[in-house]
């Protein structure tokens, strides 16, 4: 049994050097895709924040495999289903009976839990698992924690005969049918840090929504510049706009705890409003 690891990034440095790391510990191969689905002027394909360096750095590395050269056209969504698509079957892991998961740039888990998820892999008949998503806005204290029977988002799936992805990025069956034998794993938690990111950074998150013709996220950013607290209680008080800037499911609260080890050197992890990082 393999894992293959597919991380898409783009300046996402402070978090992706991070993530990586881990991902590289956890699977047998990772497939980092590195450039921006929206090229424009003021968005360039290339990162420009020290992502290029850091993939530079570890080129050679046994466990990485790297593409920088891409060529998808087309809308951010359909050009990540054609990425997702084509590196994953282009890998000599790319084999029935191994296993794939898409590990977000900015996503992290316990070291003791990724022990546990090789344990599990090991021993189930079932071809997805899900697991719990803590997903952060602002800080790396305020978010919402999926409900243990409301699993969604990141999960990792099993090679089958014949299987492909569909643009909802999920394998499929051969038959067309999406993978159904899920296994819930409520009792392990990735950290999700979407939107701990500094405003410019967001606004790119926000354009590239549009531009896949979700045109609410105009609305979204106000709601992101115009978000205050003083303490951290009053986020409580303003579970509305929190729930529409973050876009996920699951309970709001305020997270005081460990973090995955992973991110013991992240130098935003103890700022108050990360939009105040330049």
């Amino acid at each position: 049994m393999k894992i293959i690891g597919m991380m898409l990034t783009w300046n996402n440095f402070e978090f992706f050097r991070c993530a990586l790391n881990q991902a590289l510990e956890f699977c047998d191969e990772v497939i980092v895709v590195e450039g921006n689905h929206m090229v424009t002027k003021e968005y360039p394909k290339h990162s420009i924040d020290y992502t290029c360096e850091q993939i530079e750095s570890m080129r050679g590395h046994p466990k990485l495999t790297i593409i920088d050269d891409w060529n998808f056209t087309g809308l951010n969504n359909k050009i990540q289903w054609a990425i997702r698509s084509t590196y994953t079957k282009e890998s000599p892991l790319w084999k029935p009976g191994n296993w794939i998961i898409q590990w977000d740039d900015d996503m992290f888990f316990f070291d003791d839990d990724l022990k546990k998820i090789k344990e599990i892999l090991k021993n189930t008949d079932h071809d997805t698992l899900l697991f719990r998503e803590r997903r952060f806005a602002f800080n790396f204290r305020f978010n919402l924690l999926a409900e243990k029977n409301d699993l969604f988002g990141h999960n990792m799936q099993k090679i089958k005969e014949g299987c492909y992805y569909m643009p909802n990025w999920k394998l499929h069956y051969e038959t067309g049918e999406l993978y159904s034998d899920v296994l819930n794993v409520p009792e392990i938690t990735y950290f999700h840090y979407p939107y701990v990111k500094p405003t410019k950074r967001m606004k790119h998150r926000w354009d590239i929504s549009v531009q896949k013709g979700e045109t609410y996220n105009s609305r979204t950013k106000n709601m992101w510049d115009k978000f205050s607290w003083k303490k951290d209680e009053d986020i409580f008080q303003k579970e509305r706009e929190f729930r529409t800037i973050i876009g996920g499911k699951g309970k709001l609260n305020i997270y005081n705890s460990k973090h995955p080890q992973a991110l013991s050197y992240h130098p935003w992890r103890f700022i108050n409003d990360v939009r105040e990082v330049l």
